[in-house]
């Protein structure tokens, strides 16, 4: 049986929140109204210094960017967005220690909040075939502009996690990893064998020194 690895993406595997740097990407691009990037910056911020916010109405108003449009017409905008904004600020360090997992025998597993699309652009770089993040419906190749199920986010990362291993033959949480950067991911952490928690807030970091688990820190680039 193999163990798992499991990968945060935002903070953790990328130096930026890639939602909010999807945002100012499709702005800039002329996709989506000012006014909505505002409301959405507001809510990244209470995100990020950790206020409770409604994660499912907010986000809501991104994704009726995608109303109407058809999967593979949308495709190279995912891809330019991902060489041009995320590529770069993929952490080296977080990289490497992936690579270690794989080498030693693990499967490496991403899951995040973010959009399906997004982090599908990253798992294909990566070369990582697992991965679990908050789709958007689709019906005859089209988004419809709401989410398909719940958002990845809190123990719905657990459930999404267990899912995969429980449907795989040969993975296992015995001797488990787990690798983030945010207190919304304590759940996550606690449910695994080795907890790391990268690049945390003061308040986080806290949590982890209290529970024993790895800290670390990647350089990060200026935003």
């Amino acid at each position: 049986m193999k163990p798992i690895a499991i990968f945060d993406i935002d903070n953790t595997l990328v130096n930026g929140f890639t939602e909010e740097l999807f945002i100012r990407y499709v702005v800039r691009k002329g996709y989506l109204p000012k006014t909505i990037f505002f409301r959405l910056f507001l809510w990244f911020l209470a995100y990020k210094i950790g206020f409770n916010v409604n994660i499912v109405n907010i986000r809501n108003d991104c994704f009726l960017l995608f109303k109407g449009k058809a999967v593979s017409d949308l495709k190279p905008l995912f891809e330019d967005y991902f060489n041009s904004e995320i590529k770069p600020r993929i952490f080296c360090e977080a990289v490497a220690i992936i690579n270690k997992h794989i080498t030693d025998g693990r499967e490496v597993i991403m899951v995040s909040a973010s959009l399906e699309p997004i982090v599908a652009e990253i798992s294909c770089f990566l070369g990582i075939k697992n991965f679990v993040a908050t789709k958007l419906e689709v019906v005859d190749g089209v988004y419809t502009g709401k989410m398909f199920g719940n958002p990845i986010y809190g123990a719905n990362k657990v459930d999404a996690v267990k899912m995969i291993v429980n449907n795989a033959s040969d993975l296992t949480l015995r001797g488990s990893y787990a690798y983030s950067d945010h207190i919304s991911d304590l759940l996550l952490l606690e449910s695994v064998d080795n907890a790391v928690v990268v690049n945390p807030e003061r308040k986080f970091s806290k949590v982890a020194v209290q529970n024993g688990w790895t800290v670390i820190n990647f350089n990060k680039l200026k935003s």
